[in-house]
């Protein structure tokens, strides 16, 4: 790193470089990693030196920006809604488990609903399912009167699983900010002649890197083009776990 950096580049620089080692602290993958530097803009913004003298880029992105924590804080609430309302104990818990053993039951709730209008929103939704046939195994749009939020539902069949129920990801609210941060950084153009990965991460506490969460981030990666990078990490600085994705052109330039 050849160029003077200011005041505020510098402990930007620091706090990356935290990030950084502590990504590479076990993590097997990528044992070939010999030293790292700070890479020039438009580089990425770390430079590696790997096994036989070869380089390796990573571009660097925090997900938990004020607006994805709000997202990430609505989203638990409303899965807490969620969990209240259908517990054994609620009004339609058991009664939906006797009904659908071994199933999936969705709910798309539109993002737009206020928290204290959302559990009449859940409850009818809850409702249009309890009144449906134990055949009822598909998606449906449902179009209940005075409550156009409810989007759709589906029931779908699990294996030998006790009944479980979930919001679509889109009713979380997760995706919109994750969408724009990442796709502000695969829109860059990176000088390099090495390959570029990427690794996105966030600092919440607790962790929220839960199996159900990497899926959700993985369906909204997959509506992105990452293809310029030639892995996509994504790392709890909390729990320290990490978790890779292949990636991918998106869904509508395949």
């Amino acid at each position: 790193m050849n160029k003077k950096l200011d005041k505020t580049q510098e402990q930007h620089w620091l706090h990356e470089e935290r990030v950084f080692i502590e990504f590479l602290n076990g993590n097997t993958f990528l044992k070939e990693v010999r030293s790292f530097d700070k890479g020039i803009p438009p580089q990425p913004d770390v430079i590696c030196k790997i096994e036989d003298g070869e380089k390796l880029g990573f571009e660097l992105v925090r997900l938990d920006e004020s607006e994805f924590l709000k997202d990430i804080s609505i989203g638990f609430a409303r899965r807490r809604v969620l969990k209240e309302m259908t517990s054994s104990e609620s009004e339609f818990g058991e009664i939906l488990r006797q009904k659908f053993p071994n199933r999936f039951l969705w709910l798309s709730i539109c993002r737009g609903v206020q928290l204290n209008r959302f559990p009449k929103v859940l409850g009818a939704g809850l409702r249009f399912l309890a009144c449906q046939d134990e055949s009822f195994v598909k998606e449906m749009i449902v179009p209940i009167k005075d409550l156009p939020e409810l989007e759709r539902v589906e029931i779908t069949v699990l294996e030998q699983s006790p009944t479980h129920f979930d919001l679509y990801p889109e009713a979380i609210g997760i995706d919109d900010s994750i969408v724009k941060i990442i796709a502000k950084k695969a829109g860059k153009t990176y000088q390099s002649d090495c390959p570029v990965d990427l690794l996105a991460y966030y600092e919440i506490q607790p962790s929220m890197l839960e199996q159900q969460t990497i899926d959700e981030i993985q369906t909204v990666f997959s509506e992105i083009d990452l293809s310029r990078f030639r892995r996509v990490w994504l790392f709890d600085r909390y729990s320290k776990i990490k978790h890779q994705f292949k990636p991918t052109l998106a869904k509508g330039n395949k």
